[in-house]
C-alpha cells in the first residue's frame, strides 16, 4: 500500500511539474448587434440602427517578473480572407493584461475577415517566450515580383 501512495505522488508531482501557470490565450470573436451591451439591456443606442460588423482578436496573458524585466513585446501576425496580412507589435507593460485587435465594417468587408493568426511574446533579445497559433497558421507565401513570362517561339515543321 505504501508503495502504491509513493507511485501516485511521483506521478502527481510530474504532472504538475509540466504544467506552467504563465501563459499566452487568444480568443476569436465576432462583432455584431450582440455585441453591443445595448441589445441586453434593451436600452436606447443609436449604434442599434447600424451595429459594428466584423471580429475581434482578444489576446490575454500572464508573464513572470523574469520576462517583465526583459522588456516583452506582443507580436502578432494576421492572415485575411483576401490574403492580405496586418503585423501588430504591442509593448508588453504589465504582467497580466488583455488587448484586442479590431477589425470592422468596411475594412471587414473589403478584406472578407480573419483567415488566421499568429501571436507570439517576445523578449528584448528575441527569445519567444510564449506563442499561439491558429490551427491553420501558415506563412504567407508572397511573391514581390511578377514571373517573367516564356517567350514562345515556334517550332518549326519539316514536310
Amino acid at each position: 500500500m505504501r508503495i502504491y501512495q509513493i507511485f501516485l505522488l511521483g506521478v502527481s508531482l510530474a504532472m504538475a511539474a509540466g504544467c506552467s501557470k504563465y501563459y499566452l490565450a487568444v480568443d476569436q470573436q465576432w462583432i455584431d448587434v450582440r455585441y453591443l451591451a445595448s441589445t441586453f439591456a434593451k436600452s436606447p443606442d443609436p449604434r442599434q440602427a447600424k451595429p459594428p460588423l466584423g471580429q475581434m482578436l482578444v489576446f490575454e496573458w500572464y508573464l513572470p517578473k523574469e520576462v517583465i524585466r526583459e522588456e516583452p513585446m506582443l507580436q502578432v501576425d494576421v492572415i485575411l480572407w483576401d490574403y492580405s496580412t496586418r503585423h501588430l507589435d504591442i509593448p508588453i507593460k504589465r504582467r497580466m493584461s488583455t488587448t484586442t485587435f479590431k477589425l470592422l465594417n468596411e475594412e471587414y468587408d473589403k478584406s472578407g475577415g480573419i483567415l488566421t493568426y499568429k501571436a507570439q511574446i517576445v523578449t528584448k533579445s528575441g527569445e519567444v517566450f510564449r506563442e499561439w497559433k491558429h490551427q491553420l497558421w501558415v506563412k504567407l507565401i508572397t511573391l514581390d515580383e511578377e514571373p517573367e513570362k516564356a517567350a514562345v517561339v515556334p517550332s518549326e515543321s519539316t514536310p
